[in-house]
């Protein structure tokens, strides 16, 4: 995963999976957070790159939906919609 920073000066990086789980009868269930385990960070001069781990099974991150971010120096980026099969 590459990402970019406006001044490229990002001390930290972590990526992290949200699933936004279901609601049945007035109850929200199954939300959950994974915090992706950094396997590679390198600063370089336009973009910082970024290597994650995915979790090692399927009952840390069920298949389905996802929304991910990228926090930069703590401040989340826009989630995009990914896929976990």
């Amino acid at each position: 995963m590459a990402f970019t920073t406006p001044d490229n000066t990002a001390v930290s990086a972590s990526v992290v999976l949200y699933y936004n789980g279901f609601i049945t009868h007035s109850l929200h269930m199954g939300m959950r957070a994974v915090i992706l385990d950094t396997v590679g960070w390198q600063a370089g001069q336009i973009e910082q790159v970024l290597q994650v781990r995915m979790p090692p099974n399927g009952n840390i991150a069920p298949p389905g939906p996802y929304m991910l971010f990228v926090l930069v120096d703590g401040i989340p980026g826009m989630g995009q919609f990914v896929s976990v099969t």
